[in-house]
């Protein structure tokens, strides 16, 4: 039995030792939303419902349209405010966001059929996690070409901050996809009078 305890912690051991740089780096904010995006495409290619597919298009619309919003409204100015050096003491905020954009947003879709909702999530996710890939591209480029230490930092704290995000909105979606998943739709009812 103690190879079974000891295969367990190494287990442990392999995945945090694989996690960690992702977190440290600031890569999950590339990482999760892309996963998500392959879901959602996914999704929307195997489907039988052909709306999901009408759903992704809308979702990378909404995406470009987004950038594009973003880019004319100087949107680094909201990465400017993203300061400090240790993401562990600011995690709870964008967990709390990640929750909020993932699951909290999605609580409406439950009184829907599955495949009446799913044309909606996959517009949404396919939206966010364009916007995410490229929050936390522009996170990386929103200092100077020249950087000190103390702008490097900065620059990881922020990739961090999106990627936590990204992280919890991830966990968050496919939470509501398995709650929504035993909503099917009902067949009609007959009455027989």
């Amino acid at each position: 039995m103690d190879w079974l305890v000891t295969f367990i912690e190494r287990l442990i051991q392999a995945i945090a030792a694989g996690v960690e740089p992702l977190v440290e780096s600031g890569n999950l904010g590339y990482i999760i939303p892309f996963v998500l995006l392959v879901v959602a495409t996914y999704m929307a290619l195997t489907s039988s419902n052909r709306f999901n597919l009408t759903g992704y298009a809308l979702g990378w619309v909404l995406a470009v349209t987004g950038i594009g919003l973003y880019q004319q409204g100087n949107g680094d100015a909201i990465l400017a405010n993203l300061t400090g050096t240790i993401p562990t003491a600011n995690i709870v905020a964008p967990s709390f966001w990640g929750f909020v954009a993932g699951f909290i947003v999605l609580i409406p879709l439950l009184r829907l059929p599955t495949e009446s909702a799913q044309p909606m999530v996959v517009a949404y996710v396919t939206a966010l996690s364009i916007l995410l890939m490229y929050f936390t591209f522009r996170a990386g480029q929103s200092i100077p070409v020249i950087q000190t230490t103390g702008q490097e930092e900065l620059l990881m704290y922020r990739k961090r901050i999106i990627g936590i995000f990204a992280l919890v909105y991830g966990i968050s979606v496919l939470l509501y996809l398995i709650v929504n998943s035993s909503n099917r739709a009902r067949p009609a009812r007959r009455d027989n009078d």
